[in-house]
């Protein structure tokens, strides 16, 4: 007796379209993609009108949730859906349409067939898109309610095997609706206050309308490079849901996708191009076995001004409109150019003074004196339009944002005057001349600002305090008043450097005396930097701060480690009052960038680089704090290097730079003439491989894991890097998307305190610190 065959279950939709309804009869879906079998059969457009009463983002609006498939290991490769893995519904599609692509950025492993691909119980949802096999969003065609807020790519002028491979690499796919809110969360409540790129109310008027007529607003390129930035800030079970193991696995699978777009030219909008860009631009180094630590950061920032001049946003202030009929949609592009515009030149500057870059907007390509910049005014409109601040929080924002482009407009000059302390220029006599009068107009200029900004912060914080304003806006406050703080105490330390720089080059009676002032301007940024990042780590803000607080934090911690390095077990002042309190503050800083490597690549790069200068300054003053005249405790000993060899510090301090800079440790020729060939700091830092060239470090940060059992008896540099050589433990690397190599092997990030034994392993193996704390 032959088997009867299975009869397919048909899919009822949690919610029936316009037709049905009216028919009163059941709206039965057999793919997501397609309409249901009533306006199929009749002919008719499937449509979903919003019902009225309902929350904007109700999950069960949302279309049918495919059926997860698992795995032997249990958790999801890159090739297979979770259960909870949606896509965004285009408009109705050919019932040819083929089945699920993968929601990832790679094909699963081999020894695991199952996939989406091939599974016939899941069909895939992507945005519109043509040439036979799918087809396009258009004006006036429908979209599901949840998604409406989208506008479908241009994918018209694709051949159709780029398309085909632009689908099975998922750039057209979206998570589902719950994860979505997470992430439009987080953005609007970290990244947009500081860059707003976007206007916010109407993001939000368009992204909880359900109206499927509306027009959509953000293109797919935005919202991939929107999920990117975003992806640091939210939480792991999210990430989870969407089959990512690690949010760096999931940022690289946003990256790709949003790049993939990008390169297939699918987006035609210069605006939505330098949207985009800007927020891809929100990383500066990507893994040694990814592409050799180029600086993504400047590379994209690039791209957004290059697009941003396309579409006239240099030009906002000169728009007019014709009639009076236009002065509405004339004041909307106005804002939208104005912000565009700004927000460059915010990347353009932070990006900049943290990744030691070269800015692009320079007072000779644009003209900040006759254009008025952006300020609280430009942002008015949004105070009263947001899902994630209240208003009051968001007026106390746009106040601190117009702080921080005063700022910006500052660091014009101040980072043309210091790009030539890590951008290798000829180092000829007469520059440094040229720029003696520049360095003191710079601090003047800044001391101006800084005193209009302390004044502001004190009316802030006591405005705080009087409306007894929710916690969560509250904290927001403090962590955007510190960060810009720390933007500040930043630009600070460049231009010290660059006077200590000078100073050696061009050698005065007063050259002294002068690096005396700097030494108490270092110590005086320095200190700041480490009490903001204290504040915020006493109140658990520091897993909020972007990527660009990872370059102001890099060299006050290698001071304070450079001073704990010297204040070894042998000495007789390390266990006084100063030595623990300095040991208490290195071991806050580490914390910090351990809550910064869960998040971002370049940590792991910056920490290498902070040990390996440590270790450089430790070889070269093992005595200096038992030498005469440097006995008392309280004087901070990286202060003394300053003063007894101001050539070896500042070789020290560039060496960070340029390193946080190139992505590399630098060769002799990267140092001006008078800094190369010192002794002893041109010695491979393993003196058993002499093939290893100068500043090289010994052992590759992604190599290595050593077991913390055995070395918690370990004190000193020498002794730990020993272990580390004689026990090499390969560790699981980090593949990148089209490589072969399953994305899922990535480790994960697990949140670690400075308490537990894996946080110290790390700490020693991974980032080679000095000595246990």
């Amino acid at each position: 007796m032959q088997p009867q065959p299975v009869k397919a279950t048909r899919k009822r939709v949690p919610r029936a379209c316009d037709l049905c309804r009216f028919r009163k009869v059941r709206c039965i879906l057999e793919a997501p993609a397609q309409p249901c079998v009533n306006c199929k059969h009749n002919g008719k457009q499937c449509t979903f009108n919003r019902r009225h009463g309902m929350a904007s983002r109700n999950a069960r609006n949302g279309p049918p949730t495919p059926k997860s498939i698992t795995n032997p290991t249990g958790s999801p490769s890159l090739g297979e859906p979770s259960e909870h893995d949606q896509f965004l519904m285009g408009c109705t599609s050919p019932s040819n349409k083929p089945s699920a692509q993968s929601d990832y950025t790679q094909p699963a492993k081999q020894d695991n067939p199952t996939t989406a691909a091939n599974n016939p119980d899941i069909s895939s949802i992507t945005v519109g898109v043509d040439a036979n096999r799918y087809s396009a969003r258009t004006p006036g065609s429908t979209c599901h309610p949840d998604y409406s807020f989208l506008q479908a790519p241009d994918t018209k002028s694709l051949l159709p095997q780029d398309l085909a491979f632009l689908t099975s690499q998922g750039c057209f796919v979206v998570p589902h609706r719950a994860a979505l809110d997470e992430f439009m969360q987080q953005y609007f409540l970290h990244v947009h206050p500081m860059l707003p790129i976007l206007n916010e109310k109407d993001h939000w008027q368009a992204y909880n309308s359900q109206d499927p007529q509306v027009q959509g607003s953000m293109s797919i390129l935005v919202l991939q490079g929107l999920l990117f930035v975003s992806s640091g800030f939210v939480s792991l079970e999210t990430m989870k849901s969407l089959g990512f193991r690690t949010v760096h696995q999931a940022k690289l699978a946003f990256y790709r996708r949003a790049k993939l777009l990008y390169d297939f030219n699918c987006e035609k909008s210069s605006i939505s191009i330098a949207q985009a860009a800007l927020l891809l631009a929100q990383t500066h180094l990507i893994p040694h076995c990814l592409a050799g630590n180029k600086p993504l950061g400047s590379i994209w920032l690039g791209v957004a001004i290059a697009y941003a001049r396309d579409a006239k946003a240099h030009c906002y202030f000169s728009l007019k409109t014709k009639s009076l009929a236009e002065l509405p949609k004339f004041q909307k592009l106005h804002n939208t150019l104005k912000r565009l515009w700004w927000c460059c030149i915010i990347c353009d500057r932070l990006l900049p003074l943290t990744s030691r870059q070269n800015i692009k907007i320079t007072k000779s390509n644009f003209s900040f004196s006759g254009c008025p910049p952006l300020g609280s005014a430009d942002l008015a409109d949004e105070s009263y339009g947001s899902d994630v601040y209240d208003p009051t929080t968001k007026l106390i924002h746009a106040e601190i944002l117009s702080k921080l482009v005063d700022l910006c407009l500052i660091l014009t000059d101040v980072l043309t005057v210091t790009s030539v302390f890590h951008n290798n220029p000829s180092w000829i006599l007469s520059r440094r001349l040229a720029g003696l009068n520049d360095a003191g107009l710079c601090q003047m200029a800044l001391s101006r600002w800084y005193s209009s900004w302390a004044d502001v912060k004190s009316t802030i914080l006591s405005r705080t305090n009087e409306n007894d304003c929710v916690e969560s806006s509250a904290a927001s406050i403090t962590l955007f008043i510190n960060l810009v703080e720390m933007y500040y105490q930043s630009a600070r330390l460049s231009l010290c450097h660059y006077d200590i720089l000078r100073c050696r080059i061009i050698s005065t009676p007063e050259s002294h005396n002068k690096l005396i002032t700097q030494r108490e301007e270092l110590q005086g940024a320095a200190a700041s930097v480490t009490d903001c990042l204290l504040e915020l780590g006493r109140l658990g803000l520091t897993r909020w701060l972007p990527m660009t607080a990872i370059g102001c934090t890099a060299f006050p911690l290698a001071l304070h480690m450079i001073d704990v390095e010297l204040l070894g077990p042998g000495n007789e002042n390390a266990h006084s009052q100063t030595a623990g309190h300095k040991q208490q503050q290195v071991k806050v800083l580490l914390e910090t960038m351990s809550s910064y490597r869960q998040r971002y690549y370049i940590a792991d790069w910056v920490m290498s680089t902070i040990c390996h200068v440590v270790k450089l300054a430790s070889q070269q003053f093992p005595g200096l704090s038992s030498s005469k005249g440097v006995a008392n405790s309280s004087r901070a000993y990286w202060a003394d290097i300053l003063l007894t060899q101001p050539s070896y510090y500042l070789r020290l301090a560039m060496t960070v730079d340029l390193s946080i800079s190139h992505g590399k440790l630098p060769d002799d020729s990267d140092f001006p003439p008078s800094l190369r060939q010192i002794s002893q700091v041109d010695k491979p830092l393993n003196p058993h491989t002499d093939a290893v060239p100068n500043f090289m470090p010994t052992t590759d940060i992604d190599e290595r894991v050593v077991d913390i059992s055995a070395m918690e008896g370990m004190e000193t540099t020498e002794e730990i890097s020993k272990h580390i050589e004689e026990n090499p433990i390969e560790d699981a690397a980090i593949s990148q998307p089209q490589i072969t190599t399953d994305l899922s092997d990535l480790p994960v990030s697990a949140p670690l305190t400075m308490e537990s034994p894996l946080m110290i392993s790390r700490l020693h193996s991974i980032w080679k610190c000095p000595r246990s704390l």
